[in-house]
């Protein structure tokens, strides 16, 4: 990750970049428990809102096929797909998004 759009909208201004990037780390987290979840919920109001919500954000950092994943992942269970803990795709993405969040935390590290 590069951070190219990130840079380009803050002029690489270390301060903005940190509190940006803060900002969406912890939005991200709290987005990932609630998608975490999304074998076992029904209402999928929230989920579409946080997706709606955050997309340009997904963007900014350049994540827009894990935003994809997400969105597919929730039409498929809007749709009518079983969604189970153990599903490969469910798992790939909570994994890959893992470690999206770390790469995150260490460019945030990078900043200080």
């Amino acid at each position: 990750m590069y951070f190219n759009r990130l840079n380009n909208m803050t002029g690489k201004d270390a301060v903005l970049n940190r509190r940006i990037t803060s900002v969406f780390i912890n939005d991200y987290e709290n987005f990932l428990q609630l998608f975490s979840e999304l074998p076992n919920t029904n209402d999928l109001s929230e989920l579409n809102f946080l997706i709606h919500k955050n997309s340009s954000n997904f963007m900014i950092f350049e994540l827009e096929s894990i935003l994809a994943g997400y969105t597919a992942l929730v039409e498929k269970k809007i749709n009518g797909e079983e969604i189970t803990k153990d599903n490969t795709e469910f798992q790939h993405l909570l994994e890959n998004s893992k470690l999206k969040i770390q790469s995150l935390k260490n460019f945030l590290i990078q900043l200080n």
